[in-house]
């Protein structure tokens, strides 16, 4: 059924090829998610393993790696799809598609998404069993139409008139999504068996944002990504906060905000950037006495500084994404004991725990495979170690420096 109804509409599969936009997987990975990935490899036998991981294994736990290796490889295709489409042709689909899949096949708005942008990264569900399941488990969960006046509601978006201006290698500005155009709108979230869904989004009309570039490159914006990611650190914090990285200051407007919020020390290092903050950004704050902004080196501040201030809760945003926040990541986590009475918290944690997570699965069965390590020591109430290991809760703490076992 499927199948007709892409054909129907105006061949999309087919135009989507000829046109050079078909994000189909050959076998591998883009160039750029293999080199990531290598590189991640790198840094977390540095940070966290060492050269072996040294764990042996019973019979059950080599059967669950075998199983958990098929869904790794998923969730790698699903990703490497998604960001050439996002990364290449994010603005294929279009409304006169959707109205055809709605109109003719009743199809609500999230399911026609759903099925053209599986179409357009080469997904045929009506002939592939592995398709069809990719379509049913990854991208109808993935994807979201979202309501436009949520955003623009918001409290910054309500009160912040962000100027046109630059400042050395800062330039602020504004970007719009096009009706229909994918883009990320919040971090992944892991089911069942370590399945990993991204989060796709899409407007059905067009949504202006304001962005900051640094030497050209988006740096930092306030759309439905950073809104989404933020809210359940925004939500945790109370009392006396830092945060790490100013960006256009999205964070530290919203939690100056709140009532239960004392105070908000920013640590930024670019000074250029402070500058645009405190000149265009901080005099628009209903709160802004609450703001008190440290020029300096993050690592540097929690080495000499988190002891003595005692703050109930750190918020770190360093990175652009996980391509360049992975080793900062760790490089933090293991700071924490600095202050252990400071809650710390992480901008798309989930994303990067999910770089660790594949890593060191990848290492257990390379090192598995090298050393035997096998354990004969098998007992049917055994715990899954496998489960523990790779959740969320003890990846935390490895990164944190304690040991994988």
């Amino acid at each position: 059924m499927i199948r007709s109804c892409l054909m129907q509409t105006e061949s999309v599969v087919g135009r989507a090829i000829e046109k050079g936009w078909h994000c189909g997987y050959a076998g591998g990975d883009s160039y750029t998610v293999r080199s990531l990935r290598k590189k991640n490899r790198r840094i977390v036998k540095k940070e966290v393993t060492g050269e072996s991981m040294k764990v042996c294994l019973n019979e059950r736990e080599i059967l669950r790696l075998a199983q958990l290796m098929a869904v790794g490889e998923t969730n790698n295709r699903v990703v490497s799809l998604l960001a050439e489409y996002i990364g290449r042709t994010p603005r294929f689909i279009n409304r006169r598609m959707m109205a055809k899949l709605i109109d003719r096949y009743g199809f609500e708005a999230e399911e026609a998404f759903a099925i053209l942008l599986g179409a357009a990264c080469g997904l045929d569900p009506d002939v592939r069993i592995e398709d069809r399941n990719m379509t049913r488990d990854y991208f109808l969960p993935a994807v979201h139409r979202l309501d436009p006046e949520i955003y623009r509601s918001d409290p910054f978006y309500r009160n912040m008139v962000i100027p046109e201006t630059e400042t050395g290698r800062w330039r602020l500005s504004h970007e719009r999504y096009s009706p229909y155009e994918a883009f990320v709108c919040g971090d992944l979230s892991v089911k069942e068996n370590f399945r990993e869904i991204p989060c796709i989004g899409f407007f059905e009309e067009s949504f202006r944002f304001p962005v900051i570039y640094e030497e050209g490159r988006e740096w930092m914006s306030v759309k439905t990504n950073e809104v989404e990611t933020m809210r359940p650190a925004i939500e945790a914090v109370r009392g006396r906060v830092v945060v790490f990285g100013l960006g256009i200051g999205y964070f530290t407007f919203m939690v100056s905000e709140k009532d239960d919020v004392e105070e908000v020390t920013v640590v930024e290092r670019d000074k250029d950037a402070v500058a645009i903050f405190r000149t265009y950004i901080l005099p628009q704050f209903n709160h802004g006495r609450k703001v008190r902004i440290v020029i300096g080196d993050a690592f540097e501040y929690v080495r000499w500084q988190m002891a003595k201030e005692m703050y109930d809760y750190a918020f770190v945003d360093l990175w652009h994404d996980v391509s360049d926040g992975l080793g900062l990541y760790l490089k933090m986590k293991k700071m924490e004991r600095v202050s252990p009475g400071t809650v710390y918290l992480y901008w798309i944690e989930n994303s990067l725990l999910s770089a660790i997570r594949w890593q060191l699965f990848r290492q257990l069965v390379n090192d598995a495979g090298k050393t035997g390590m096998l354990s004969h020591g098998y007992r049917n109430d055994m715990p899954d170690r496998i489960e523990q290991w790779f959740s969320n809760d003890v990846l935390k703490r490895v990164a944190a420096g304690d040991p994988f076992e």
